[in-house]
């Protein structure tokens, strides 16, 4: 039977926001109460990510035990794994013909952790943080990486990287490969979704990279070779330039791009825009995603901020 309840998705700055402005004993009744309602309080592992990664130990535990007595035992599923169940049956229809939630191990220790506080996550808080500022450098020098500026000539990670996005774009265009994109500048567009499939398929910088592996090995692609691993990607799946999960987040970094308002947080923000389909809310309280709200029509109805939705009404 298909899930009819109401989604409503918490990025991370809506969920913190949300703290600070109801008392913490009506934040900590919300679920049941949402729940009789038929709504469900969504969570992702990259909310969680965020949360853990709170520099100040105290009050990522505490953050952490807010998040399991707020939101739904189901966990989301990974963007990999979106990405993933996305190519295996909607593409190319554009259906959600799939699970949303995550089948990784974290699935039933979350699902524990939502009816019992004495269980924690047990985490490498430094190895999340050495896969989060390689993602915060990326985000910083975006707009220099689409360009293959030579201010990135003393960073050979993001110099590296910018050569292959760039040297592969060039083939894609001179093949004439690409789409036509009437409402975007297609140099940048196309770019980021490039851009994107390197992140999470060739530098497997999500939450738990097994799921990548796993993907490269049912191919027997060389993952020794990074331009082989494109020319798989959108040899097999042109369309992902005109809809899907890559497109999503796509069109977050383009108009953060076009806007001047790249920052660390863009490529965790564009992880976050990768559930829009699947649900019927995104509650946030970043300026980036409010851009996006005026900017984009088919987010109108979708992204709203914790100042104007009062879940416990």
């Amino acid at each position: 039977m298909k899930d009819k309840s109401e989604k409503w998705y918490f990025e991370t700055s809506g969920f913190n926001h949300l703290l600070n402005v109801i008392d913490f004993e009506s934040f900590l009744n919300t679920r049941e109460l949402q729940e009789i309602r038929n709504r469900k309080l969504l969570v992702s592992p990259i909310t969680l990510w965020e949360i853990m990664l709170t520099s100040d130990d105290l009050n990522s535990d505490f953050l952490v035990f807010s998040a399991q007595n707020f939101f739904n035992k189901n966990l989301l599923a990974t963007p990999t794994e979106i990405i993933i169940r996305y190519l295996n049956f909607a593409y190319p229809d554009n259906k959600v013909n799939y699970e949303i939630f995550t089948d990784l191990e974290i699935k039933n220790l979350w699902s524990k952790m939502t009816t019992d506080n004495s269980i924690k996550f047990v985490y490498d808080k430094e190895k999340l943080k050495k896969k989060t500022n390689l993602i915060r450098n990326i985000s910083r020098n975006l707009p220099s990486i689409l360009n293959n500026s030579d201010t990135l000539n003393d960073d050979a990670f993001l110099k590296s990287i910018a050569k292959v996005i760039n040297v592969y774009y060039e083939c894609l265009r001179d093949d004439e490969f690409l789409p036509v994109a009437a409402d975007f500048d297609e140099d940048i567009l196309f770019k980021l979704v490039v851009t994107f499939v390197l992140i999470l398929f060739i530098l497997r910088l999500d939450v738990d990279s097994s799921v990548a592996d796993s993907f490269w090995k049912e191919t027997k692609i060389n993952t020794a070779d990074p331009t082989k691993m494109l020319m798989y990607f959108f040899e097999k799946y042109p369309l992902l330039f005109k809809r899907g999960p890559f497109l999503e987040m796509a069109v977050m970094a383009y108009n953060q791009v076009k806007l001047g308002k790249t920052n660390r947080g863009l490529v965790l923000d564009c992880y976050h825009m990768i559930y829009a389909p699947y649900v019927n809310w995104i509650v946030t309280g970043d300026e980036g995603f409010a851009n996006l709200k005026q900017i984009e029509n088919r987010y109108k109805s979708k992204i709203t901020t914790c100042k104007r939705i009062k879940i416990w009404d």
